[in-house]
């Protein structure tokens, strides 16, 4: 059964979906089966794949809204030769619509949980808030990931990110392992980042990853062509970087599963 890994901090700009998109390339590139989930409402993942949200009918939220079958949503992205899910803006009426629905914590987990036989790895990004979407990521998920980008007021979303998460899973509602945090946006020129990047490892030596994912235009570019860095360039730092990346998670995963057999 594959495993569900959610992307996710409520800042902006921590490489959140540059992380999501390029870590499902490289899952790709080892040989695993890979579905790449856009839930935030801006579409990022989508349109950094070359998507457009008039591409497809069938999304994210007509699959909660008007119960369409998820199965439909899915598109093929054949330069990655991963799947996709793709976002669309109408997800921001999911908060409200749901509102009074005890159960609306569960609306992703109820979508994904019958494609996980399928897939190696499932991916979710998600938005930068602590709304009901990234509540429903959370609880669907096995585990979790927070990308922090080397900056104080990412940090500080990270504590609240955690706190949403404790909560979560002291009530029960979420099953989700916190698998790791990792430093995005780093820049060896800036004292700063050294100077959080060391806190962090400090402060959380166990889940913090151990590679750096540097600041790089190249991730730009990479976007505007409608791909991720790891097609648009493979030899660049910031590639070899996440499949440091991904090595990483797949080690981690390996420990989890021997864990669970335990």
């Amino acid at each position: 059964m594959g495993q569900i890994i959610t992307i996710c901090n409520p800042k902006g700009g921590t490489a959140k979906t540059s992380t999501a998109i390029n870590l499902a390339c490289a899952m790709r590139a080892v040989n695993k089966k890979v579905l790449l989930v856009d839930f935030d409402p801006q579409g990022s993942a989508s349109c950094a794949l070359g998507f457009m949200q008039t591409d497809i009918e069938c999304n994210l939220a007509t699959a909660i809204l008007d119960n369409v079958n998820i199965e439909n949503c899915i598109v093929p992205y054949l330069k990655g030769g991963f799947d996709v899910i793709l976002s669309s803006d109408e997800l921001v009426a999911v908060p409200p619509t749901l509102n009074d629905d005890p159960n609306a914590h569960l609306c992703l987990d109820n979508l994904l949980k019958p494609l996980k036989d399928n897939y190696d790895i499932i991916i979710v990004d998600t938005p930068a808030s602590l709304n009901l979407l990234t509540k429903a990521a959370i609880c669907a998920s096995d585990f979790i990931i927070s990308t922090v980008s080397l900056d104080v007021l990412s940090v500080d979303s990270m504590a609240s990110l955690m706190n949403f998460y404790e909560n979560l899973k002291s009530s029960g509602m979420s099953r989700a392992v916190l698998l790791g945090l990792l430093r995005t946006m780093y820049e060896p020129l800036h004292k700063m980042c050294d100077v959080i990047s060391a806190e962090l490892e400090h402060s959380f030596t166990d889940l913090i990853f151990k590679t750096l994912i540097s600041y790089n235009p190249k991730v730009s570019e990479a976007s505007s062509a409608a791909c991720p860095v790891l097609l648009y360039d493979r030899s660049s730092k910031v590639s070899r970087e996440y499949l440091s990346f991904c090595a990483e998670v797949i080690k981690r995963l390996l420990k989890w599963q021997k864990i669970a057999e335990n």
